[in-house]
């Protein structure tokens, strides 16, 4: 079931309605957040789309919210360095456009990077990380990052 619901995911992430897109992204998150192992290479690509700052604020914020849901169902994968593209379009989305696009990609970054449990995470994306989006992810991690108390992907 998993298997043909990430192809139909796959698909309405890129359909013309920014609606379905939205939908899309955030059931993106919930297939990921089964087994990311197993559809990232599937889903990775429509999902950075759908990230891209060009995006509809609607399908920027159901885009974070999806990786908010993959994180709280798999807190593990993003441990990996697979998931290294989806930090840096959020860090991207978290400094740039609307209030509420940035809040959304502040909620998911702080959650990706396991905040609330020191900066190891702020210490793998660091590893990986290009020096200037580095600065920008310690600054983003010091700044704001650590003043989340809790995220509500209800609310999102």
């Amino acid at each position: 079931v998993i298997n043909s619901m990430a192809t139909v995911v796959k698909n309405f992430m890129l359909d013309e309605s920014s609606e379905v897109r939205e939908a899309a992204c955030e059931a993106a998150g919930a297939v990921l957040g089964v087994d990311a192992d197993r559809y990232v290479k599937l889903l990775q690509s429509n999902i950075l789309k759908c990230m891209d700052p060009k995006e509809s604020l609607e399908v920027l914020k159901s885009a974070a919210k999806g990786m908010c849901i993959c994180v709280m169902m798999n807190p593990e994968f993003f441990k990996t360095k697979s998931v290294f593209p989806f930090l840096e379009a959020a860090l991207k989305n978290s400094m740039t456009g609307q209030q509420r696009v940035q809040l959304a990609y502040n909620d998911f970054l702080y959650l990706a990077l396991d905040v609330k449990n020191g900066d190891d995470g702020l210490t793998r994306y660091n590893d990986e990380a290009m020096f200037e989006n580095s600065k920008k992810m310690k600054s983003l991690f010091s700044k704001v990052l650590v003043r989340i108390k809790d995220v509500d992907i209800d609310t999102m």
